[in-house]
Formats: structure tokens, C-alpha cells, sequence
């Protein structure tokens, strides 16, 4: 079983060409899907968040899950994890 939430550095991709906006689609598609991960990516550089925002890629992963660091990822994942637990009710 996958992960709920996959953080994906990205602070040493420099370039983002037409393969890898693929792979992250998928990755994302299938999050979304309900058969894989949330995706967030952290550390994303101008060209890979301009290349994103050209293939409508943003609007796929998600705004929210697009983060210039780290920590903001970090922080993304722990409120999808909060939001994905059942509730109090849903348990009894």
C-alpha cells in the first residue's frame, strides 16, 4: 500500500523537460485517483514552476502542493495526513 502523502525534493532540478512533467502527472493523477500518493514537491525551482505552470501541471498537483521549501512541504503533508484521518465517529 502506498503512502498517503509523497514529498518529492526537488531543490537540484534545474530543468524540467516534457519526460519529467509526465512522470510527475502520473504520480499526481494517481494520487488524486486514490490508487497512489498525494504528491507536494518542495524545493521547487523558477524554470521546473514555470515549466508546471505551462503544462497546467499546477492545477493537477495542486497549488498547496508546490512549495519553495522543506518545511512548507513538511507542514502540507501534515495537514493532508490530518485531514485523511477518520474521525472520532467514523471509528465507532
Amino acid at each position: 500500500r502506498p503512502p498517503k502523502v509523497l514529498v518529492l525534493r526537488m531543490r537540484k532540478v534545474g530543468l524540467l523537460d516534457g519526460t519529467g512533467l509526465a512522470l510527475l502527472r502520473d504520480l499526481a493523477t494517481k494520487g488524486r485517483s486514490g490508487k497512489g500518493s498525494t504528491l507536494v514537491l518542495s524545493g521547487v525551482q523558477p524554470q521546473p514552476r514555470e515549466a508546471m505552470i505551462d503544462a497546467r501541471l499546477d492545477d493537477v498537483i495542486g497549488p498547496l502542493n508546490i512549495t519553495t521549501h522543506i518545511d512548507a512541504a513538511l507542514d502540507r503533508a501534515r495537514v493532508i495526513l490530518s485531514e485523511s484521518r477518520p474521525s472520532p465517529r467514523d471509528e465507532t
